[in-house]
């Protein structure tokens, strides 16, 4: 394709140029550093430019005057701690997709922004943005929380986010308008969120049956729930020539073993059932932190990890989720991979507070009057 043009601007008499060293101090501001024309001989900017440097790349928010700073940022983060502030916490980057919140010990149901939290749940404070750091609700003012996510650094997965879309919810199938790679959450107008099950079983009032790798008759719902309005949220999945794609395992059933061990053919990248570990016939295990032993109807794994090394081995290939008794897990929906192994990522603004006053005499260019 050929390149498109616009915004032309030509520079003929009464402009000026200026260039400048600035050096940044030991805690940026998430948004930016203030840098308007006061701050040099000029009372108007039309063009600034700033020289990359020691990894670190700039752009200039014409609109609020700063100048933001970019960097590589990790594609998955995995239980990054924060404590409520008046209900509400701010993730350190722009999230993608969040797999799992919990605290210590207790899984932290991910549910719709319209709900009406309940204790253990939680909910994004506004839909999730490009570039923007992603706020989450929670049920207590001061609740500690542990979330696991996708940052935008990974943008080929952002842009299989599907937020919140509405949906008929009917028995005998509900269908999606994209074909469901990983689930978040469906929440129906009067029952509230629901809990998500095995396909294969029989769903129950106030459950939703999960069939990935599929748009017609993706979900499932119990004759309880049928007229009801849902509201889902999930990852779409992408053409069948995408890296993404090619990584999906959509329904494998692990190998049981040891005490109370399910342990999955490849390395875990990313799970694809949020907060969830479904079970055949039993209950729906909630997810928790990786630093707390399970409790009844709960699992954990450590994410990416790829298993023991026998001697003269290497290590085993697959991924184990730990329960607290001997159930049947299930329908185990994930990407493999690692994390190293993702192609195309892309640079995040810095985190709020980071120290960048090693960052002296960067070069700035303005242009203006």
């Amino acid at each position: 394709m050929a390149l498109t043009f616009a915004n032309r601007q030509r520079f003929a008499g009464n402009f000026r140029e200026e260039i400048l060293d600035i050096t940044f101090d030991n805690s940026y501001a998430a948004g930016g550093e203030s840098f308007a024309p006061g701050n040099t001989s000029l009372s108007t900017f039309y063009k600034v430019e700033i020289e990359p440097v020691a990894g670190y790349s700039f752009q200039y928010d014409y609109t609020n005057s700063k100048i933001k700073v970019f960097a590589n940022a990790p594609p998955i983060v995995i239980d990054e701690p924060h404590t409520a502030v008046g209900n509400a916490v701010t993730l350190d980057y722009p999230a993608a997709w969040i797999f799992n919140v919990a605290t210590a010990g207790q899984n932290e149901a991910l549910t719709a922004m319209a709900d009406t939290l309940a204790d253990n749940e939680c909910q994004l404070t506004s839909a999730i943005a490009a570039g923007e750091r992603t706020g989450i609700t929670t049920y207590g003012s001061t609740d500690a929380i542990l979330v696991s996510y996708v940052t935008q650094a990974w943008a080929e997965l952002f842009d299989c986010l599907v937020q919140e879309e509405s949906v008929a919810l009917t028995t005998g199938g509900v269908n999606l308008a994209n074909t469901l790679m990983c689930f978040g959450y469906c929440y129906g107008d009067t029952t509230g969120l629901l809990l998500p099950v095995d396909n294969a079983d029989t769903t129950a009032a106030g459950e939703v049956g999960i069939k990935p790798n599929y748009a017609t008759a993706a979900l499932d719902i119990h004759a309880t729930q049928n007229g009801e309005t849902g509201t889902v949220t999930y990852l779409k999945k992408p053409a069948s020539t995408s890296w993404i794609a090619s990584r999906l395992i959509p329904d494998e059933d692990p190998t049981a073993s040891g005490t109370y061990i399910h342990t999955f053919n490849l390395p875990l990248l990313l799970w694809g059932i949020t907060g969830c570990l479904l079970v055949n016939g039993g209950t729906t295990q909630k997810i928790i932190d990786y630093n707390t032993a399970p409790g009844a109807g709960e699992a954990r794994t450590n994410w990416g990890y790829r298993g023991l090394v026998a001697d003269q081995n290497v290590p085993s290939a697959g991924h184990a989720w730990a329960t607290a008794s001997n159930v049947t897990v299930t329908a185990g929906c994930y990407l493999y991979g690692h994390p190293w192994e993702i192609p195309g990522l892309v640079p995040l603004e810095v985190k709020n507070g980071t120290d960048l006053s090693r960052l002296s005499s960067v070069k700035v260019m303005v242009i203006g009057r």
